[in-house]
């Protein structure tokens, strides 16, 4: 017979999702702890993305999950809604 559905199935990891949304939570925390460090809450969630992605330490890969988040934020996202109105 055929290969049984489950051995189809690859496994979902949802830890890279978790610190994806670690990094978004901790980000306007620290900038509201830190009053000194004026900065653009997305400047340091930028900056702390491409600290923990691929590019830098390694420890959030682009697996599916993360790249469902991805694309539902950029189709949810209030600057989609607004630029093709320009």
């Amino acid at each position: 017979m055929g290969l049984d559905w489950r051995s189809r199935m690859t496994e979902i990891s949802f830890s890279n999702v978790v610190i994806v949304a670690a990094v978004a939570f901790a980000a306007p925390l620290a900038l509201g702890l830190i009053r000194k460090l004026r900065l653009p809450a997305v400047v340091l969630e930028i900056v702390l993305g491409i600290a923990v992605g691929p590019s830098g330490l390694g420890w959030v890969k682009s697996d599916l999950p993360v790249q469902v988040l991805a694309l539902l934020e950029l189709s949810f996202s209030p600057r989609f809604f607004v630029y093709p109105l320009c």
